[in-house]
């Protein structure tokens, strides 16, 4: 009889409980133990990586809120909807009378 490997159980029962066959060397519990501890790590990865794409959302709504903030305390964007080009810019210099 086979004994495992990570624990020296006998419990080994290929056919049963859900095993495919593999990780023969492996009890049936050290068996779903590692498929666990895989599962775990990709999780955690996932989350970490939900978590760095909530934090880098966060950071662009909050310069887009002080962009358009300081935009509407400069009246930069009245400006742009009336139409108006700044002295100097490079639309008025090309612009012919």
């Amino acid at each position: 009889m086979s004994v495992c490997r990570a624990c020296g159980s006998y419990a080994i029962n290929h056919g049963h409980h859900g095993r495919d066959g593999s990780d023969g060397h492996l009890c049936d519990v050290c068996y779903w133990r590692a498929r666990a501890e895989e599962a775990w790590t990709a999780l955690r990865a996932i989350k970490h990586e939900a978590a760095s794409l909530a934090d880098a959302q966060v950071i662009a709504l909050e310069s887009l809120a002080a962009t358009e903030a300081a935009r509407k305390f400069c009246g930069v964007g009245e400006l742009e909807r009336a139409g108006y080009i700044p002295a100097g810019s490079a639309d008025e210099r090309e612009a012919k009378p």
